[in-house]
C-alpha cells in the first residue's frame, strides 16, 4: 500500500522540474502548494492529469456517483490493481480520468514478523508496526527527481474539487520483504505512460492493466532504507523525515526465506537520532522466551 509520501519541491518548482523532464511546459496549480514530508491521506497535493496543467488534488477519491457513502468510513487513497475494473469505486475513473502522482519517494512500515502482542509484549492484539522504510531515487533529486505514481482522479461539480487515489499491486520478489503492496510506477517516455495518459482510450481488460501496471523495482534506480517512526505523526512535516538513520547494514529477517540486507546511510549529524531495537534480536527464541 502506499498511505504516506514525500514531495519536497513546491508546486511551482515541481512544474519547472516535471517541464525539463518530461520536455513539456508544464504549469503549476492555480493553489501554490508548499513543499511536503509528509503527505498523508485528506492532504492537498500537486496531481498531473493529461494537459499541461498540475492540479491541487486531495488525497482520497470521492467517486461522481458518490451521496455520502465514501466520506462515512471507505478507505480510497489507495486503488488496487486488481480491483480496477471489477469495483464500481474505481472503474469509471481508470476509464477516463487518470493521472500520475508525482513524489520525490514514498514511506512503507516494515510488514514485521506477524507478532500480534500489544506494545507491552501481553496478550494478542493487532498486528506491531514495524518501522518505517522510505523509498526513493538511488540517483537523488539532482538526476531522477521525480517518481511518477499511476493514479486515479474524481471531479465534483458541486465545489469544483478535485481527488485522487494511488494504484498500488503486489510488490514484487525484490521488494516484497518490506510490504506485499506497492505504488505503481510509471516512467515518462515509455508506451505504458503514453497509454496510462491516453484520455481517449476508455476500454481496457485485465490483462492489459496488469501488464501496464505491473509493479517493479529497479534496485540501480531505486533505492530503500530505514526512516524515523516520526513519519507516522502526521503533524511532523520536517525534512529529516526522509534522512535515513544510522551508518551500516540492517538486516530485516522475515519469517520466511533470506534476510536481505537493507543499508542504512549516514543521517545529517546535528539531527537527533532516534534508534529501533535490533527487529533480529527481537525475534530470536531466546528474546521471545525472555518476554513471556
Amino acid at each position: 500500500m502506499c498511505g504516506r509520501y514525500a514531495q519536497t519541491f513546491d508546486s511551482d518548482e515541481l512544474a519547472r522540474v516535471m517541464s525539463t523532464g518530461l520536455t513539456l511546459e508544464i504549469r503549476g496549480p492555480e493553489q501554490p502548494l508548499q513543499a511536503s514530508y509528509n503527505v498523508a491521506p485528506q492532504a492537498v497535493a500537486p496531481v498531473y492529469p493529461p494537459g499541461d496543467t498540475l492540479r491541487a488534488m486531495r488525497w482520497g477519491l470521492v467517486p461522481q456517483w458518490d451521496r455520502g457513502t465514501v466520506s462515512r468510513g471507505y478507505s480510497t487513497f489507495n486503488a488496487r490493481l486488481e480491483s480496477l475494473l471489477k469495483s464500481k469505486l474505481w472503474r469509471g475513473s481508470c476509464q477516463g480520468r487518470r493521472c500520475v502522482v508525482p513524489i520525490t519517494g514514498y514511506y512503507e512500515w516494515w510488514k514485521g514478523s506477524g507478532d500480534t502482542r500489544d506494545t507491552q509484549g501481553k496478550g494478542r492484539g493487532k498486528r506491531r508496526a514495524g518501522p518505517p522504510f522510505y523509498v526513493t531515487s538511488r540517483q537523488g533529486t539532482e538526476t531522477h527527481p521525480v517518481m511518477y505514481l499511476a493514479g486515479l482522479y474524481e471531479h465534483s461539480d458541486t465545489d469544483d474539487s478535485y481527488t485522487f487515489a494511488i494504484v498500488t499491486g503486489p510488490a514484487p520478489e525484490n521488494l516484497g520483504w518490506l510490504h506485499d503492496r506497492m505504488p505503481c510506477v510509471l516512467e515518462p517516455g515509455t508506451d505504458s505512460w503514453d497509454r496510462w495518459m491516453d484520455s481517449a482510450k476508455t476500454q481496457w481488460d485485465n490483462s492489459e492493466l496488469n501488464a501496464l501496471l505491473k509493479p517493479t523495482y529497479n534496485e540501480t534506480v531505486y533505492t530503500c532504507y530505514e526512516v524515523s517512526r516520526d513519519v507516522g505523526k502526521v503533524a511532523i512535516n520536517k525534512p529529516y523525515l526522509v534522512d535515513s538513520l544510522d551508518d551500516g547494514e540492517h538486516a530485516v529477517k522475515q519469517e520466511l526465506g533470506d534476510t536481505p540486507h537493507v543499508k542504512r546511510e549516514t543521517r545529517t549529524p546535528q539531527l537527533k537520532r532516534e534508534r529501533h531495537p535490533d527487529i533480529l534480536q527481537m525475534l530470536s527464541p531466546k528474546n521471545k522466551k525472555q518476554k513471556k
